[in-house]
């Protein structure tokens, strides 16, 4: 339960900047369909990349906190990456769904 209160914590800094690459994703999906695979990784990847260096440049003493809760940056963005996923996985799917 500790585990899930400071990875929403971490996630809360994410979830609206992130959505803004998995809404892009969405739009190629929803326009472009099975033609636009590669761009959706592509755009998630980027998207990972830009904040992941944005985090880490604007809010480095928060990564202290985490620290000091015996978390490493490794697996910070380790369970990002996969809360994230889970989350674009399921908006994908209910975008191919309705397509």
């Amino acid at each position: 339960m500790k585990k899930a209160k400071l990875l929403t914590i971490l996630f809360r800094d994410f979830i609206v900047y992130n959505f803004i690459f998995t809404l892009a994703g969405g739009y190629y999906l929803w326009f472009f369909e099975a033609k636009s695979y590669p761009y959706l990784f592509w755009i998630k990847i980027i998207g990972y990349a830009v904040l992941g260096l944005w985090y880490y440049q604007s809010r480095k003493e928060r990564l202290y906190f985490y620290h000091n809760m015996g978390w490493t940056i490794k697996s910070l963005i380790l369970y990002t990456l996969l809360i994230d996923s889970f989350i674009t996985f399921v908006f994908y799917a209910l975008v191919y769904a309705i397509t």
